[in-house]
């Protein structure tokens, strides 16, 4: 996961470890892949921007919760 700190956003910080990431994955010949919320469009337009293209991927969940 890849997160940096609100103070620090907007200074290149996570462009540059998306891009060492995707290098790192070039080299071990493996695709990058991100998993992010459905509705979180800021992210999806980051990671868009930086060639992060839909896949033909579908992730349901299901709460489980403890019987009481």
């Amino acid at each position: 996961m890849v997160v940096v700190h609100p103070n620090y956003r907007h200074l290149g910080i996570g462009r540059r470890l998306v891009e060492a990431f995707c290098e790192v994955c070039e080299q071990n010949k493996v695709n990058a892949q991100v998993l992010l919320r459905d509705d979180d469009e800021q992210l999806k337009s980051f990671f868009k921007f930086r060639g992060f293209r839909n896949r033909d991927k579908v992730i349901l969940g299901k709460e489980c919760r403890a019987k009481k």
